[in-house]
């Protein structure tokens, strides 16, 4: 069988075959987590880029489909990505931006997410607060 990351690009790639922006952006939030899970750091860094750039440009793009503000998930994204590669303010100021986000829009399960992955980056301040 085939593995997950090569399924989840197939159907990124196909996706951005179409004129559907929210499915495009959807399928690049699947990608962008099997990436990061997959250990492709930069093709996973390189996807959020381009993701943030369509969702900043368009606000609300995929949000229907995906069932939450994509801006918020893809900013918590790279901060935990950011962690994870060592640019500590970096991922500061993206989880920061991503919580702030979150609780304006009451978007309580990305809050969740994005407070886990805050933890991780408290971690290596040896911030027990989080």
């Amino acid at each position: 069988s085939r593995g997950a990351l090569e399924l989840v690009t197939e159907t990124a790639r196909l996706a951005r075959g179409t004129t559907d922006l929210g499915a495009q952006i959807a399928t690049q939030a699947a990608l962008v987590q099997t990436q990061i899970m997959s250990g492709q750091l930069r093709a996973a860094r390189a996807e959020l880029e381009l993701a943030l750039a369509t969702v900043t440009a368009r606000p609300g793009a995929g949000n229907e489909q995906t069932g939450f503000d994509t801006r918020t998930w893809f900013l918590a994204m790279r901060g935990q990505l950011r962690t994870e590669t060592g640019d500590l303010l970096g991922a500061q100021r993206d989880l920061d931006e991503a919580l702030e986000r979150a609780r304006s829009l009451g978007e309580i399960e990305t809050l969740g997410w994005a407070h886990e992955m805050r933890s991780y980056l408290a971690r290596w301040y040896a911030d027990d607060r989080g």
